[in-house]
């Protein structure tokens, strides 16, 4: 009996997440389904994505600690410390949100390593195909230019491609700050909403979609044809940039073209490394730029209007620095705004609603 009610509020933060444990669940198992049917089970590696978080939220709790005792000092508490073991005393009050939390991270890292999986195994499923059209479209939709003709002509020079790449690598330390403050925010009822949408936006963007509109991007566009390519100029003026960035001394550079690098040649080994893969359409870039711009609007109005000029230039950045055609980010902002919405419906839908307050260990 003692057992049974100090594991109740566990069972009940379990309950409460029930459908994000269902969706992760589900999405796993039809990723693991797809790769049977071409007998590519053996690239889901879950052991790389369950290191590489915990290893995050390691240091994630070493970082925050740190900055909330400065923080403390600085507000010039009485007793700063007194005050900061207090806090950490008080979190583990609530150990099973703890242990939930790590159960849904958990759940998490297999979505990624079936993601990976299957965007690593895109040309053996669907091999590329679509870049012909997908160039053409951009060009007739953007009056007979290239979209990254307009990108470079309104940000010209390497100091403004320099600032666009390092917002888009800041991407990565947005996304994981994102989901964390998510993850923990069990008060929020958007909380379920944002999750699995995030999740949806993954599986259906990153996976089905990417199988179905199978294609390598403008960087990678020339590995595949003989010649110049409408891209060729875009690539020998971004290199030209980095070199002069380069001989500037400049800090920052342009990281992308070694991130490409990398990744045609984890391509070419057929590595299953983490963020291994190569797919152009639709922009996952782009597709949670303008997912958590959604979510940032439903909890904070101001905020929502950062993320959104943040997402903006992650679709410029997607075109300026030749990893996606001006079309992926479209129509990433098209299916993200449908999950984003359908989400949402069925999380308000009264039988759906989770009630986020406990009931009493002693009933």
């Amino acid at each position: 009996m003692i057992r049974t009610s100090f594991l109740l509020p566990l069972f009940q933060t379990v309950v409460r997440d029930r459908f994000i444990y269902f969706t992760t669940f589900a999405i796993f198992s039809i990723s693991v389904a797809i790769l049977y049917q071409y007998d590519l089970t053996d690239n889901i590696v879950i052991s790389h994505y369950l290191a590489f978080f915990f290893s995050a939220i390691k240091y994630s709790i070493a970082v925050y600690l740190v900055c909330y005792y400065f923080y403390l000092i600085t507000k010039r508490e009485p007793r700063p410390t007194r005050a900061y073991l207090h806090a950490i005393k008080r979190v583990f009050v609530k150990w099973y949100e703890i242990v939930n939390l790590l159960f849904i991270i958990i759940a998490i890292s297999f979505c990624f390593s079936s993601f990976t999986a299957i965007k690593q195994s895109i040309p053996y499923i669907v091999p590329f195909y679509l870049d012909d059209l997908l160039i053409k479209l951009d060009y007739l939709m953007h009056f007979n230019s290239h979209p990254w003709e307009l990108t470079h002509y309104l940000f010209s020079g390497q100091v403004w491609s320099m600032v666009i790449n390092f917002l888009y690598n800041v991407w990565f330390l947005i996304l994981w700050f994102f989901l964390v403050t998510i993850l923990i925010s069990v008060s929020k009822p958007q909380r379920p909403t944002i999750i699995i949408s995030f999740l949806l936006c993954w599986f259906i963007n990153g996976n089905i979609l990417a199988i179905l509109l199978s294609s390598v991007g403008p960087v990678f566009y020339g590995n595949l044809v003989d010649g110049s390519t409408p891209y060729s100029e875009l690539m020998t003026m971004l290199y030209q940039q980095h070199e002069l960035l380069i001989e500037s001394d400049a800090y920052i550079t342009l990281w992308a073209l070694t991130t490409q690098e990398a990744l045609w040649a984890t391509h070419l080994a057929a590595e299953n490394n983490i963020g291994a893969g190569i797919s152009a359409m639709p922009s996952m870039h782009v597709s949670i730029a303008v997912m958590m711009a959604l979510a940032c609007s439903s909890l904070n109005k101001k905020l929502g209007v950062v993320m959104w000029l943040f997402a903006g230039m992650i679709m410029i950045g997607s075109v300026h620095l030749a990893w996606h055609y001006a079309l992926d980010g479209y129509v990433s902002f098209i299916t993200t705004t449908l999950i984003w919405k359908t989400v949402g419906y069925f999380c308000r839908k009264p039988s759906l609603q989770q009630d986020r307050r406990f009931i009493p260990v002693s009933q």
